[in-house]
């Protein structure tokens, strides 16, 4: 922990990171020519943490550049290493450094730092810990000649240890450690580590890898606070203080020590026996050949992931005990006094537990402290839940801002024909067991809640998590607008502040509840296309709003969609996602390596990443599932100069010649890319190139995706810009983010 002028100082560099980061991310050219360079370089040469040979060794493409005499160690370090958060040091722990420093995880989260520059830029001079073994405090209180150093200004206690103290075998942690004691280490561990480090025997493991190894957890898995339940007698027995008193690093290291002597388990999950039980499907899981090339971290997400999924039973390789114990009031919330193995782990790994909106609940709730001092706004989304549903647990604070059990009873029929394919659900939804249904959780924590007797109405056994699928998904399309069944007024007020930025509005008050909704979800906005729905259903808009669609909002064409447009049977886009992944689920979940189930929960983006590159690869027709009347008239001027032909012959191009041009181009035609250079051009310029092409576009309409598309294959336009000296690449975002860089990164 930093203290309290440290912090201060902290909030003060803090602010001026971002622009810093911001000027040094954007690659300069020239020996350290520049400023950020030149200020980045500095830090580097006095912190003494930077070693040429161990970069190069870490880093072998690099070190290939060097041998080509194309850089050098440090000079690539200072232009690119950084920013690209690439391994500099065995001593330094990326993972550990984001994950022990709040504010520097919140940087990294944004894209403003990476956790390689903020320790230099910042974290040498605040003495942060590189890795969980080393205390810049403890290292200069053992070593007093250091600190006199240090203390004259000749060094930081880091980069002493870094350069000198590590080589020269100096202490550098207050507690006992079997890494201290390499031979009892590898031994205990030789396997893990041997596979991690992918050496023959442990004698090639040097001790900086088995710090790396510690402090990482990557070649095992250890769960801290599993282990202090379970060992607190030993522990305090071990150390002379209260198990509340000893750090996470304490614990670690008994655990690896006098723990692997008296054969602790380091965690709730038997691991080596569920590998040695299902090595054939971890191996086929991971592509390996031999478990031993998998790590324990990869065991654990396989037993409570894709193992889960393909039916295998966990509860025989946990400690069910362990999780009945602290989950014990919110699985009695949930199931009532009693409930079987399988309910636990579906409670805790599965979808058991109630819905959990991770943003609402840390914006209502984010300044509570854990029982280990972390503020709830600063835990992941793991630790989160195990928050929420163990020493937070409280049947009065809300998860989230729906009210999926009023939603669950308000609609019963409709989510049992959906799920079930009948109206009546196959079970009465009595009690799991004990006192209470599997509904009530819900109720009790999202929102309004409900009224009557659950116990005696037929309502479906589903999810929450499956409520919310519905909602958002086939009950719009049914009509059923969900904005009943959510604290609307709330949001906007939790949210006001990325309400007002995402809609580009000087008041909450502007915004419509379907926009709130959206924005809370997301479901309509991240499939439509609004220049789609403006040339397909410009009637209709154009019938709603009284002006041409050409002059409708991107924000009033979402809000009519979602107050009537999905239930008359609007399609959002020229592509027909949902007919896709039904026809394509298997090869996508092959790809993306989840269950054919799961298909239906991916990101559209990654949808739309399948359909244009994979999809295509793998030779996955598009038949049937593209408006190809649409893509052939909007996208004319395209298809023409793709096949060398006039665009008036476009017309007469066989369905799957389109098609054929849809699959190779249509994913790399950038319009907003276009909106933008065409903004840039002079008044007489644009005047001038409009009239050339016959567009005529009013001060206050949009241009047309058919306009956009024109001008953008014009030698006009094309004559134009090369004049500017801007290339056209019909058009790609990532050449327009390069080229403007700069000015993204002032904004």
């Amino acid at each position: 922990m930093l203290c309290d002028c440290s912090l201060k100082f902290g909030e003060f560099i803090v602010r001026n990171l971002s622009k810093k980061f911001a000027e040094f991310k954007s690659g300069r050219s020239g020996k350290f020519s520049k400023s950020a360079d030149k200020d980045f370089y500095k830090k580097v040469k006095k912190s003494g943490c930077f070693n040429d040979r161990e970069y190069l060794e870490l880093n072998p493409d690099v070190a290939a550049a060097v041998e080509r005499g194309e850089t050098t160690a440090l000079e690539h370090f200072v232009r690119h290493g950084a920013r690209e958060n690439r391994q500099f040091s065995r001593l330094f722990d990326r993972d550990f450094y984001v994950k022990n420093y709040a504010d520097v995880a919140e940087l990294v989260a944004r894209g403003e730092t990476t956790a390689v520059f903020h320790f230099f830029q910042f974290g040498i001079q605040e003495n942060r810990q590189p890795n969980a073994l080393f205390n810049p405090t403890v290292y200069l209180n053992l070593n007093l000649d250091v600190k006199a150093a240090v203390d004259k200004g000749e060094f930081t206690a880091i980069g002493h240890f870094f350069q000198f103290g590590y080589a020269e075998g100096r202490s550098f942690t207050s507690f006992v450690s079997s890494i201290l004691n390499p031979a009892a280490f590898q031994a205990t561990y030789k396997q893990d580590i041997g596979s991690f480090f992918n050496v023959q025997t442990t004698a090639e493991i040097d001790d900086r890898q088995a710090i790396a190894s510690i402090s990482a957890d990557k070649a095992f898995f250890i769960d801290i606070k599993y282990f202090r339940a379970q060992y607190t007698q030993q522990l305090e027995a071990f150390y002379g203080f209260s198990v509340a008193e000893l750090s996470d690093e304490q614990v670690k290291a008994y655990a690896f020590g006098e723990g692997a002597k008296i054969g602790a388990r380091l965690s709730a999950f038997n691991i080596e026996a569920y590998q040695f039980q299902f090595a054939a499907q971890l191996t086929a899981f991971y592509q390996v050949q031999s478990v031993s090339q998998i790590s324990q971290q990869q065991v654990v997400d396989f037993m409570i992931g894709e193992g889960i999924d393909i039916g295998i039973d966990l509860s025989a390789y946990v400690d069910i005990a362990y999780y009945r114990s602290i989950y014990a009031a919110a699985l009695n919330y949930r199931f009532g006094s009693e409930f079987s193995d399988r309910e636990v782990i579906d409670f805790v790994f599965g979808d058991a537990a109630p819905f959990l909106d991770e943003e609402y609940y840390k914006r209502l709730y984010g300044n509570i402290l854990t029982a280990d001092g972390i503020l709830v706004a600063n835990l992941d989304s793991t630790e989160l839940k195990t928050y929420i549903f163990t020493e937070g647990w409280d049947i009065n604070k809300k998860l989230s801002a729906f009210n999926i059990e009023g939603y669950r009873i308000q609609y019963a029929a409709q989510l049992s024909l959906f799920y079930y394919g009948s109206t009546t659900p196959p079970s009465s939804n009595p009690p799991s067991s004990g006192n209470s249904g599997s509904g009530n959780a819900g109720m009790r924590n999202s929102g309004s809640g409900g009224s009557g007797n659950l116990d005696n109405l037929p309502l479906p056994e589903l999810s929450d998590r499956e409520i919310i699928k519905f909602m958002f998904g086939e009950g719009l399309k049914l009509g059923i607008n969900p904005i009943a069944f959510v604290e609307i007024s709330e949001v906007r007020q939790l949210f006001a502040i990325e309400l007002t930025q995402h809609y580009q509005v000087t008041s909450v008050t502007e915004i419509s509840d379907n926009l709130v909704l959206d924005f809370l979800f997301g479901s309509v906005s991240e499939k439509i296309d609004y220049n789609y729905c403006r040339r397909v259903y410009g009637a209709q808009l154009t019938a709603a709003f009284g002006v041409s669609a050409d002059r409708i909002t991107d924000e009033q064409i979402l809000d009519y969609v979602y107050q009537f447009g999905l239930a008359a049977g609007f399609k959002l886009s020229a592509i027909n996602f949902e007919a896709y992944i039904e026809r394509y689920q298997a090869q996508i979940a092959a790809f993306f390596k989840v269950n054919v189930e799961e298909v239906s929960d991916l990101e559209i983006e990654k949808i739309r990443e399948f359909i244009f590159d994979a999809g295509v690869e793998q030779g996955l027709s598009f038949e049937g599932l593209v408006d190809v009347v649409y893509i052939r008239h909007t996208y004319e001027a395209a298809i023409a100069s793709y096949y060398n032909i006039s665009a008036e012959v476009v017309a007469s191009l066989s369905e799957t010649q389109v098609l054929q041009w849809f699959s190779t181009e249509f994913a790399e035609i950038d319009l907003e890319y276009v909106e933008y250079e065409i903004s840039q051009l002079t008044v007489e310029q644009r005047n001038s190139l409009l009239a050339s092409l016959g567009i005529s576009v009013d001060a206050t309409a949009n241009f047309t995706a058919e306009q956009l598309v024109k001008i953008a294959y014009s030698s006009e336009f094309k004559a134009i810009v090369e004049v500017e000296g801007t290339k056209v690449t019909a058009i790609d975002l990532d050449k327009y983010r390069e080229k403007y860089a700069e000015e993204i990164f002032e904004c």
